[in-house]
């Protein structure tokens, strides 16, 4: 998409690359404000105070986030039930931790021991993955919104994606057990994405 359209203080369609115009009762978007008020919409048809609004807003994201297949379902020390981990399971056993994490992450780019929420749905849908074997998503913070737009700008991109495996790798020995609530389950494989992605 390249433009929005607004007519009368309306936006009525939106402009494609290949310059075909879409128009629509409704016009939705599912990027950021910025890009969404700066990039595809005319100035001129925006009040001043949200233009102002949306130049100081800092955009600073910090999170990452690492797919998992295991082959089995992982043991946590402080939930032997397995029908517990049908829920949201939270890595973060204080405040100070997660400062910690997050002080990490302004001086080193990544945390150490990071905070991660975490998610293994194939406990309530079986069908996504094979008999026995399970997917678990990591919500992860912290990990430097810096280093990741440094790696989007190309600068320095064999630094941040070793930064960014060792980053990985830290989440997975959290997850295979080198973390004190969890023991158990090894990873077949994973995926990963930084706020960029």
């Amino acid at each position: 998409m390249a433009q929005v359209v607004v007519k009368n203080g309306r936006a009525t369609a939106v402009v494609l690359e290949n310059g075909d115009e879409l128009t629509a009762p409704i016009i939705v978007s599912a990027t950021d404000p910025y890009v969404t008020f700066r990039k595809l919409v005319d100035e001129k048809e925006l009040p001043g105070d949200l233009v102002q609004a949306i130049d100081n807003f800092k955009f600073r994201g910090s999170s990452g986030k690492v797919n998992l297949a295991l082959d089995a379902l992982p043991q946590f020390t402080a939930m032997r039930d397995p029908s517990l981990l049908t829920g949201m399971i939270e890595i973060c056993p204080s405040l100070d931790y997660l400062e910690r994490a997050y002080d990490d992450a302004k001086y080193d780019g990544f945390s150490q021991r990071p905070y991660m929420d975490i998610v293994i749905p194939s406990t309530i849908d079986p069908t996504m993955a094979p008999p026995g074997k399970h997917v678990m998503s990591i919500f992860v913070q912290y990990a430097s919104y810096q280093i990741a737009a440094i790696r989007h700008t190309g600068r320095t991109a064999r630094r941040i994606w070793q930064c960014r495996d060792q980053h990985i790798e830290r989440i997975c020995a959290k997850h295979q057990g080198d973390h004190p609530a969890q023991t158990g389950a090894h990873s077949l494989g994973f995926g990963a994405a930084d706020w960029p992605d």
